[in-house]
C-alpha cells in the first residue's frame, strides 16, 4: 500500500514493480491518514478528513467505495482490522475510537 497523494492509496504488485489499483474519494489535504488491509486481504479501509472511514473492496478493483463508516466528529486517522473477527476499529484527531463489526 502507498499514499499517493492527496486522497489517493495505490496497491501494488511489488514482483512486477507495477500498481494494480488506485483507490480515491477519502480525504487527506492535511492531516495524515492511514490504510489498512484485512486479514482476507479483500478490503481495505482508510481513514479520512471528511469524518468517515472508506472501506473498499480490493476484488472490485474499482476506485469507488464499498462503504463509508460515519460517526466520528473529526477526521479519521487510523484503521485497523481485527485479525480474529470480522471487525474494524478507527480512530479520530478528537481521541476517540469507534468498532464496526460485519453485519451479518
Amino acid at each position: 500500500l502507498d499514499r499517493l497523494c492527496a486522497g489517493v492509496v495505490a496497491l501494488w504488485d511489488l514482483r512486477a514493480g507495477s500498481r494494480v489499483a488506485r483507490f480515491a474519494g477519502h480525504q487527506s489535504r492535511t492531516q495524515p491518514v492511514a490504510a489498512s488491509l484485512s486479514p482476507c486481504l479483500r478490503f481495505l479501509a482508510c481513514g479520512s478528513e471528511d469524518r468517515m472511514a472508506h472501506l473498499f473492496d480490493i476484488r472490485a478493483g474499482t476506485a469507488t467505495y464499498l462503504e463509508r463508516l460515519q460517526g466520528h466528529s473529526d477526521a479519521v486517522t487510523d484503521a485497523a482490522f481485527n485479525p480474529l473477527h470480522p471487525q474494524l476499529v478507527t480512530a479520530c484527531v478528537d481521541s476517540r475510537v469507534r468498532s464496526f463489526a460485519d453485519k451479518a
